[in-house]
């Protein structure tokens, strides 16, 4: 599933001519399953996490079906079942941001407005599950921030 995931370069959503394409969506289902498998060591959390960036970081899109969304249910389901530790899971967000200090064309273009959607979709996901001040809710915002170029008075 993995390999598939990593992979995989037919990134549409919705096609006229045949319905749901959708493999970053159909993929995250089924990476969220993968995570929660008694077998899913943290050696596999954290290359669950390595394939949910390469998608987001994909060079060729910017998601419009709410991929963002489905991505964002593995990373609640890893902190809802302590899968691996919140600051590990806080690293890996800010490892998102990196993106924002290239230069700016298509691919990390590409990569900040997705990165950015899924921040959003998890910090909106998490709710009231988020204590404020915790190492997450840091990690999430300050992302966020970081991603978001009209925060920072940028055009």
């Amino acid at each position: 599933m993995l390999r598939y995931y990593k992979e995989e370069k037919d990134l549409r959503g919705y096609l006229p001519e045949g319905g749901w394409a959708h493999s970053a969506a159909h993929g995250a289902d089924a990476l969220d399953e993968l995570v929660q498998c008694p077998e899913s060591d943290a050696a596999l959390q954290h290359e669950v996490l390595a394939a949910i960036q390469g998608k987001l970081h994909n060079g060729m899109q910017i998601f419009s079906e709410e991929e963002d969304e489905r991505m964002a249910t593995i990373l609640d389901t890893m902190i809802d079942k302590k899968l691996l530790p919140l600051q590990e899971i806080a690293d890996w967000i800010s490892g998102l941001t990196h993106c924002a200090d290239l230069p700016q064309n298509r691919g990390p273009r590409i990569a900040r407005v997705n990165s950015k959607n899924f921040l959003r979709s998890l910090y909106f996901r998490r709710g009231r599950k988020i204590r404020r001040g915790d190492v997450l809710d840091a990690a999430i915002l300050v992302g966020e921030a970081k991603l978001n170029r009209f925060s920072i008075g940028e055009d």
